[in-house]
């Protein structure tokens, strides 16, 4: 299963090794089993474009990600940036999205093809992705 983490809610996935490390790991539980999930091999995240840039502006997930893909893990999946850019301007054109996270949208449709399920983070609390 894929999953794409909205950059609004990175904060409560990922976090700084010393306070993964401490007593002081403040995420919700949700946040916790997403990462746990995504970093167990479970679950695949997947990137690119504008939404990837936001997500690493993030020091741990930069460092997650790059291990990641050092290792060969398959835990990321890569959708090139110009492939979202393309398709986040079609939208746009066509002002027909209600959000206002087209860069996402984008996102979502290129990725259906190649997941045979996609979740968001919303979707991902609803099928009880936690503990």
């Amino acid at each position: 299963m894929c999953a794409i983490l909205d950059n609004d809610v990175k904060h409560q996935v990922f976090i700084s090794n010393e306070r993964l490390n401490s007593r002081n790991d403040s995420r919700p539980e949700a946040g916790k089993a997403f990462f746990e999930w995504i970093n167990s091999g479970n679950g695949n995240l997947v990137v690119g474009g504008k939404l990837l840039q936001e997500l690493a502006e993030t020091h741990s997930f930069s460092e997650w990600m790059k291990s990641q893909l050092l290792s060969g893990s398959g835990r990321v999946r890569r959708v090139k940036d110009q492939t979202i850019h393309d398709r986040t301007q079609t939208l746009e054109k066509a002002g027909s999205c209600q959000s206002e996270d087209e860069h996402v949208i984008a996102l979502a449709q290129i990725a259906v093809p190649a997941c045979s399920i996609l979740t968001t983070w919303l979707s991902a609390t609803i099928l009880g992705i936690r503990s």
